[in-house]
């Protein structure tokens, strides 16, 4: 069995685009913007995750927007995780391209997390020690009794298919919006 884990500071965060994503990853030139500079996959979704949580604040506990939340999020860990994986070094092992979600988040302003997989059991915990972006907002503007990070259910399942090829359920089991301490996520293995 192996346990594959990143675990972000703030201080660690520009440090691992210098070495380890720059190290693991090739980036096409033809990818990059019109200056020919390399870019992320994730700033390509970035500017539309932000745009999304302009618009959760009201609305993360209806069941629609919650699913819909969740779907958004799905298709950009998918896509974020499969572009990673074809620039990823083939000699790397595929978890690399897993490991490398909380990174990007963090550098793109998402905040710092904790990612552990184990991949013998095939789960992971996904743990936000301040919270997640969207449950702070909620958190700041009124409590709630259910946890408002669909949108990161959806991201971590679409990453972690996009990356090992799981088929993953993430819930969320604590958030900080709802009055709990983390925001903490959890996988289960879905049939097929």
């Amino acid at each position: 069995m192996t346990v594959h884990r990143v675990s972000l500071t703030v201080e660690s965060v520009e440090a691992y685009f210098d070495t380890v994503l720059a190290e693991g990853f090739r980036w096409e030139p033809d990818q990059g913007p019109a200056s020919g500079e390399p870019r992320s996959p994730a700033v390509v979704w970035s500017p539309l995750v932000l745009e999304l949580m302009e618009v959760l604040e009201d609305v993360t506990l209806h069941p629609p927007a919650r699913d819909l939340c969740r779907e958004i999020g799905y298709h950009a860990g998918l896509e974020s995780a499969a572009a990673l994986d074809r620039a990823r070094d083939p000699n790397l092992p595929k978890a690399e391209t897993l490991l490398a979600m909380p990174p990007i988040l963090a550098g793109t302003g998402f905040g710092t997390s904790e990612l552990v997989y184990d991949d013998q059991r095939e789960r992971l915990v996904w743990v936000f020690d301040l919270g997640t972006v969207i449950a702070m907002a909620s958190r700041e503007n009124r409590p709630h009794s259910e946890p408002t990070c669909a949108f990161f259910e959806g991201l971590c399942a679409g990453w972690a298919k996009g990356s090992l090829g799981l088929n993953l359920r993430i819930s969320e089991t604590d958030c900080i919006a709802r009055g709990d301490r983390i925001c903490r996520f959890q996988s289960w293995l879905l049939p097929g």
